[in-house]
């Protein structure tokens, strides 16, 4: 669902999801020129609100590049759920985020032509090695648990040994035909994955 909303998102900016467009520009094709405000004393990294009948979306001042696509992504998730009438978790809302800054067909292009590494990957989508090794297994199918100090992010079907060993795995390396790849945006942070993702 995640990628379906998201290039609703891409659609209604009339742009084309086969190539990566900054989410920033999405959400000003969007919402329009004046529905973008910085704040600098928000509370908030964002906020999406309607305003006399128009949606407007609040950013804190001073984000990185980086975080302010994670953050632009996210409300336009909230903004394209509530449009489609979906019930707008957050959860759903990052997943459409992580799929407006890599989108499904630009992803697998850019891996058909340049392969699997997650820092090129998290480069070119100018994003962190996490999402774009989360993005692998959700655009390939290819199975990854996601093992950071506060939870396990599962992706694909796979018959996953219980989180004690998941995390034992990934501080050994791998085995049981998975391997271990540590990623340089958090190095507490190990993808576990049976394909050659690479780190570096």
């Amino acid at each position: 669902m995640a990628d379906v909303l998201a290039s609703e998102v891409y659609r209604l900016a009339q742009r084309d999801d086969d190539r990566a467009v900054y989410p920033l520009e999405l959400a000003t094709r969007a919402l329009g020129a004046t529905a973008i405000r910085y704040e600098p004393r928000l509370e908030v990294p964002g906020m999406l609100a309607p305003v006399r009948g128009k949606w407007r979306l609040y950013l804190r001042s001073g984000l990185t590049r980086r975080r302010l696509a994670h953050v632009v992504g996210h409300e336009l998730g909230h903004w394209v759920c509530q449009r489609e009438g979906v019930e707008d978790t957050e959860d759903l809302c990052d997943a459409i985020g992580a799929a407006i800054v890599a989108p499904r067909r630009a992803y697998l292009n850019v891996v058909a032509r340049r392969g699997a590494c997650l820092r090129n990957l998290a480069w070119y989508f100018a994003t962190s090695e996490t999402l774009v090794a989360l993005r692998y297994a959700e655009t390939t199918g290819i199975p990854l648990a996601l093992i950071t100090p506060r939870d396990v992010r599962l992706r694909g079907k796979y018959d996953w040994p219980p989180e004690n060993e998941l995390r034992a795995l990934a501080q050994s390396g791998g085995g049981d035909g998975l391997r271990a790849v540590r990623l340089r945006d958090d190095p507490r942070r190990i993808a576990l994955t049976s394909c050659a993702l690479l780190a570096a």
